[in-house]
């Protein structure tokens, strides 16, 4: 039987080769080998790899019938308070977000935060759920429920602002959220018409997003909403601010 480093380190030489159709078979191949020894620690821990990959080809109806699968598993090993369980319910929340399944994700957000909202060493993944939560509700227009998760998740990221992180791709995607949470606060802000806290936080966010990433699109964008709403409240030295910033950075022809 292989040890779950070792199912991750087979699974990854699979990944970084790109034969994206032998991660389905390996996968399922150890889950039947931890079923027949009854080793339910890997079976949990290679379910759960399985089951992201599935959400990401999504392929919802295996993810959904395979959650299930585990998280039964887990209730009956009594693992259904831990970390651990709250880690597969966020995949499986994100693979209902993904198939449309708002309400559903909806529940097993907010019963994984209910089992982290006691670990205080959580607080990446809290914001990450209420930046997700937050998303489900802003795309159904709920942009008031929306705003207020965000409004829970901005200062878990201010937080982690600061910390330095050895793992780049995990501080990008940190950077990435907190980004989200700052630029859906100013989409709320300017649905509900205050203009001033929707300016504040396009700037914060488009700050971030050169620090980040440089002049991508994204920084651009946020910089022609900050142009916009300067000009709405009358500001138009503001406005013209970022118009050249982005008038600085266009190619030549």
């Amino acid at each position: 039987m292989r040890t779950i480093d070792k199912i991750f380190e087979e699974l990854k030489e699979i990944a970084d080769g790109q034969r994206w159709e032998e991660v389905e078979p390996f996968l399922t191949g150890c889950l039947d080998e931890a079923r027949e020894e009854e080793n339910y620690g890997i079976y949990i821990g290679t379910g759960n790899e399985l089951l992201r990959f599935y959400r990401e080809t999504e392929q919802f109806k295996k993810a959904l019938d395979l959650s299930e699968d585990l998280l039964l598993l887990m209730e009956e090993l009594q693992l259904d308070e831990t970390e651990h369980f709250a880690t597969v319910m966020l995949n499986v929340a994100a693979a209902c977000q993904a198939a449309g399944r708002a309400e559903e994700a909806r529940r097993y957000y907010v019963r994984a935060l209910k089992i982290l909202e006691s670990k205080p060493e959580t607080e990446e993944v809290r914001a990450d759920i209420f930046t997700q939560m937050a998303l489900l509700f802003m795309n159904q227009d709920n942009y008031e429920e929306g705003e207020a998760m965000l409004k829970q998740a901005l200062p878990l990221y201010e937080q982690l602002a600061d910390v330095q992180e050895t793992d780049r791709e995990r501080e990008m995607n940190r950077h990435i959220h907190y980004s989200t949470v700052l630029s859906g606060l100013g989409e709320a802000s300017y649905r509900r018409k205050d203009y001033a806290d929707a300016l504040s936080y396009y700037e914060k966010a488009a700050a971030l997003s050169q620090k980040c990433f440089g002049e991508s699109e994204g920084t651009r964008l946020l910089r022609e909403n900050c142009a916009s709403i300067a000009r709405q409240l009358g500001d138009e030295e503001k406005s013209a601010y970022y118009i050249g910033l982005n008038r600085k950075e266009e190619p030549l022809p």
